[in-house]
């Protein structure tokens, strides 16, 4: 699992170096933002938020932008996986796909764990755990693992 772990490891030192100043940045700009233009990214009108928002904010705290901006991430990890040259890479497990998702207004990362449902934020916490559920699921190992309300509420 080095590819992930060194993302995660990246996550980690970004909370310690650069997180602090980025949120002071985007503090500046979110109440009063003055874009001089606008840029749609991986845009997708066929999938129904309301068949996925149960689990992206099972307590309902994320506004609607964030709750939508989660349900995107998870709708690329689909997209990339339907592409027919990904099937054998994935089959052979070559290439792994994990959805990760920026809080741009409070500087944490957040990665979506399949047994809790939900993005599940990066922490030095909940690391090691976070790898585990991942290479459980590489590895095809079902645990009946219990919820542990970890996700991003």
């Amino acid at each position: 699992m080095k590819g992930l772990d060194k993302v995660l490891q990246g996550v980690l030192k970004f909370r310690k170096t650069i997180r602090k100043d980025l949120v002071k940045q985007f503090e500046e700009v979110r109440d009063n933002p003055q874009p001089t233009a606008l840029f749609f990214t991986c845009m997708d009108s066929r999938i129904l938020p309301s068949t996925v928002t149960h689990y992206i904010d099972k307590e309902n705290k994320l506004n609607i932008e964030d709750k939508l901006s989660q349900i995107n991430t998870l709708q690329q990890v689909l997209n990339i996986a339907s592409h027919e040259f990904m099937f054998d890479y994935m089959a052979n497990n070559k290439v792994f796909i994990h959805a990760m998702w920026f809080d741009i207004y409070d500087g944490n990362m957040y990665l979506f764990s399949k047994p809790e449902q939900c993005f599940i934020k990066v922490d030095e916490k909940n690391t090691d755990q976070l790898l585990r559920y991942v290479e459980n699921e590489m590895k095809g190992i079902s645990n009946n693992h219990q919820h542990s309300n970890n996700c991003c509420h």
